[in-house]
């Protein structure tokens, strides 16, 4: 692996903490110093008509990181949330900092949902992420592009308004849909499961993180206008299935709307770890007015995943939360933070 000193090591680490065996935490620290050095994740959509130009542009970005203690180069397929709701029937439209996947009028009360693997966008989408999987063999780690989740799918047929009055007037269609996405949502990552896996020892998510088997950060942002209720009846059995069908998940915790469901996510055995992140508005991952939900989040025996905080933050995170089972991605320009974090291994 490119500019990672012991790729052994790492796996090693990453495997025994998904396990829950690794007695220290995981700390990505990507250390730019040239700080006209950044990347527009949004560059690939953007020039699709020059795969080449973006994957060598981004080998200089890569060229210009030092990635210390547990990081390692990974380069996100990002079409967008959710893109693959392309094949579903959504329309999509690019924009200067996202995509945005709606289908046009909505799917209808009891219209059964079907989809279809050569819909245009999903077939570049699949295939550009073959070409850079190709491109990257033994040097990066390739993130499949994103898989968003089933309600948020959902709400790119319906429309989120209309879904929202369909949970109180029309539950058994919402199920009844809701158990179809996740059939489609498997084998859809199976596909790119498959796409990627001959040219990458392991497996990489749009979330930089390693693993020795299938994993996704599933998720369910919509969830953050529901009920804890309405959560269980609608996204729960989602979240089950997918669990139990993949080797590892995290749960992608989206704002504070979402903090009442955590003790049915706790209730999940087979669901490995909570990713949490505040929102806009809030205060960063690390803050401690995040604290109790971390220590909640540990003592119901899940792994805790804080991305995008800063080197400061974690001594007096460590001193509030068990660094046990928790995965930190720590950016910096001070080379000096290496030698402080690692500390901590």
């Amino acid at each position: 692996m490119q500019y990672v000193s012991d790729w052994e090591n790492l796996k090693a680490r990453c495997t025994r903490w998904w396990n829950k065996e690794l007695d220290t935490p995981l700390i990505q620290l990507f250390v730019n110093s040239a700080r006209d050095n950044t990347w527009d994740p949004w560059r690939l959509v953007h020039n699709l008509d020059d795969v080449e130009g973006t994957l060598r542009a981004h080998t200089e970005y890569r060229s210009k990181l030092a990635y210390e203690l547990d990081a390692f180069p990974h380069f996100g397929v990002e079409f967008g949330p959710g893109i693959v709701a392309s094949a579903l029937g959504a329309s999509v439209t690019v924009r200067p900092d996202t995509v945005w996947l709606r289908r046009t009028p909505p799917i209808e009360i009891g219209e059964a949902l079907s989809w279809d693997w050569d819909n245009d966008w999903y077939r570049r989408v699949r295939d550009v992420t073959k070409h850079v999987a190709r491109h990257a063999e033994g040097r990066f780690m390739v993130g499949i592009p994103s898989h968003s989740g089933s309600l948020d799918l959902l709400s790119m047929l319906r429309h989120s308004d209309r879904l929202l009055l369909d949970m109180k007037l029309e539950p058994e269609c919402v199920s009844a849909w809701m158990r179809n996405l996740t059939r489609f949502w498997l084998e859809s990552f199976r596909r790119f499961y498959n796409l990627v896996a001959p040219y990458q020892v392991g497996f990489s998510t749009p979330m930089p993180i390693w693993c020795p088997g299938s994993w996704y950060p599933v998720q369910a942002d919509m969830a953050a206008m529901i009920s804890p209720d309405d959560f269980g009846t609608f996204v729960l059995p989602d979240i089950e299935t997918i669990a139990g069908e993949l080797d590892y998940t995290i749960y992608h915790l989206d704002g504070p709307g979402q903090i009442p469901h955590v003790d049915l996510l706790l209730s999940v055995p087979e669901l490995d770890g909570i990713q949490w992140i505040p929102g806009a508005g809030e205060e960063g991952a690390a803050s401690p007015k995040w604290y109790p939900l971390l220590r909640h989040i540990q003592e119901g025996g899940k792994l805790v995943v804080l991305l995008d905080i800063e080197a400061e933050e974690v001594r007096p995170l460590f001193q509030n939360i068990s660094p046990r089972n928790v995965l930190l991605t720590v950016r910096s320009n001070q080379p000096g933070d290496r030698d402080l974090l690692a500390s901590y291994l």
